[in-house]
């Protein structure tokens, strides 16, 4: 399986980085809670620098809740950017 039907199997779309000429993947996933747009949960993986970043963007406004908090990377998520860094070659 490739990276990018192990990352679409858990409900994220790859989506284009055309931003400032930087060379980029990105992975981007929609959270939801009861019908609310909460963030977005993104994998993105800068093929320049060779780093990997996991961040949510557009923060909810609503911190009681915690989504303020860094994203937490599960096993299944981990064997995708694993897979997404061997079709790179990095490793």
């Amino acid at each position: 399986m490739t990276a990018q039907e192990m990352f679409e199997s858990m409900g994220f779309k790859k989506d284009k980085f055309d931003y400032f000429g930087l060379d980029r993947l990105v992975y981007k996933k929609p959270i939801v809670d009861e019908g609310d747009y909460l963030y977005t949960f993104v994998v993105l993986f800068d093929k320049e620098e060779k780093i990997t970043s996991v961040y949510c963007d557009e923060y909810s406004e609503d911190y009681e809740y915690g989504y303020d908090a860094p994203p937490a990377i599960d096993m299944e998520l981990l064997k995708a950017i694993s897979q997404q860094c061997r079709e790179l070659g990095w490793l």
